[in-house]
């Protein structure tokens, strides 16, 4: 699975970074959400995760990311996540909107769950239901 992450705290990106790339998934990491425009063309991802505070409220870009082809899953990740921009997030097309965190191993079983579905959306979404915690490397 090819992730971005567009994220300006450096530790927070590279801990990540090393963490996820260790169980197999390849990760770019880009400082400044407007860059990230630029990656069309050469890059796709299969997820994107997407600072809020590295957004400055252009909510827009979520769109941008995705009609442009760069991504087509985009997670909105927060330290200080609430109700009213997780749902700004979602109206601009933001699959997920979660909180920044640290315990590495919650991140991983997200992205596993996004992973799964961009494999089989339909047949896969009833086994997560059925089984919230998908296994993955």
């Amino acid at each position: 699975m090819r992730l971005l992450i567009i994220e300006k705290d450096d530790k927070w990106s590279n801990y990540v970074k090393n963490f996820i790339e260790s169980k197999g998934h390849k990760i770019e990491i880009v400082r400044e959400p407007a860059k990230a425009k630029n990656l069309r063309k050469c890059s796709t991802f299969d997820l994107i995760l997407c600072n809020f505070d590295a957004l400055k409220g252009n909510f827009q870009l979520i769109s941008d990311l995705i009609n442009q082809g760069i991504g087509s899953k985009v997670i909105i990740v927060s330290s200080m996540p609430n109700y009213r921009d997780a749902m700004l997030a979602r109206r601009y097309g933001a699959v997920d909107y979660i909180d920044k965190t640290y315990d590495l191993e919650e991140l991983l079983g997200i992205i596993c769950e996004y992973n799964e579905l961009l494999k089989n959306p339909g047949e896969n979404i009833i086994k997560m239901l059925d089984d919230p915690i998908v296994k993955c490397q």
